[in-house]
């Protein structure tokens, strides 16, 4: 078995090094900030931590933090998955157009998109207009 050669695998990692002292920089310090703040100036304590989770509205906001995450993450996955895989075994030309389906509304401007929301779910939107037919609102 060959061996690599270590100033290759320092030269492949060159190019990702201003993104490592980006997310260093910009996530790491704050958060090591937060992590000696949080544990007290002079003396290890976790009296910060037992003053938040002894208040009621902030366990609240915790746990109504994480079943959000949970929910978004889940519907990612049960959406994601069979889209990604739908996209891999579709012919080029399909997938194509189907990827541009899924980026284009993120290339639009959040003006654009927030009024066409507003068209869409307004009092006389379609949605609206749709639910109201079938007897789901009144």
């Amino acid at each position: 078995m060959r061996r690599k050669n270590p100033l290759t695998a320092v030269r492949s990692a060159l190019p990702m090094m201003p993104a490592i002292v980006f997310l260093l920089v910009l996530c790491g310090w704050p958060m090591l900030g937060m992590i000696r703040r949080s544990f007290g100036n002079d003396d290890f304590t976790l009296d910060h931590y037992a003053r938040f989770f002894a208040a009621p509205i902030e366990v609240r906001v915790l746990v109504d933090s994480f079943q959000i995450s949970f929910a978004v993450t889940l519907t990612c996955i049960l959406l994601g998955y069979p889209v990604s895989y739908l996209l891999s075994q579709i012919s080029p030309r399909v997938r194509n157009f189907l990827l541009i389906a899924v980026v284009a509304p993120w290339l639009t401007s959040t003006l654009v998109r927030n009024f066409a929301w507003m068209l869409l779910l307004g009092r006389m939107g379609p949605i609206n207009l749709g639910l109201l037919k079938l007897d789901l609102i009144q």
